[in-house]
């Protein structure tokens, strides 16, 4: 199985540096010219995938409902596994030079810690692909959950680096193993 995921459009959160987690934001306007200029991007040099799976959160249900309409996909399949980290009472707060390495030593009550998140994206991504062995899949997912993903696949990692709002990562799907076949491509 072939995937894309897909990081959500902007939010007014992602533009403010606010913490979003499992707060249920909308794309803002810049995020819905994200997501069409991933539906571009894919329909000119990428066209040919047999579903889409979403995050129930609104901002990548949105991205991903824009995605399948220009594409000519069925409705995003939603599947609860896909939602971002819960980020505990950070939720709505700003991103500062004190929140930020709290966030990465996992210091914040309340918050998902990485082992959880990373069996979390494992178990959601082996879902996927037990219905979908042989097909290409794109997913509209969180940041959190693409680097949780990636960092099972890669354990050196740095769960700091930043993932662009709409970026795209592939990957190779396998019983046996995930490969990375690109990492936090913009669309263009």
């Amino acid at each position: 199985m072939i995937i894309c995921l897909i990081r959500h459009g902007q939010t007014a959160w992602n533009q403010e540096g606010k913490i979003q987690g499992l707060t249920d934001n909308k794309l803002n306007e810049q995020g819905r010219l994200e997501a069409m200029q991933v539906a571009v991007y894919l329909k000119n040099h990428d066209p040919h995938w047999d579903g889409i799976y979403t995050s129930p959160l609104s901002v990548a249900h949105e991205t991903g409902t824009i995605i399948a309409s220009y594409l000519g996909l069925a409705s995003p399949t939603i599947h609860p596994g896909l939602q971002e980290r819960n980020f505990g009472i950070l939720e709505g707060t700003s991103i500062t030079e004190h929140t930020f390495p709290s966030i990465m030593q996992e210091q914040i009550p309340g918050m998902e810690k990485k082992a959880a998140l990373q069996a979390r994206a494992l178990k959601t991504i082996g879902d996927i692909f037990a219905k979908h062995q042989n097909d290409r899949i794109l997913i509209t997912t969180h940041s959190h959950f693409i680097k949780a993903l990636v960092s099972t696949i890669i354990p050196a990692f740095d769960f700091g680096t930043l993932l662009y709002n709409a970026s795209l990562s592939y990957m190779e799907v396998s019983k046996e193993q995930i490969k990375l076949l690109a990492f936090n491509q913009v669309a263009k």
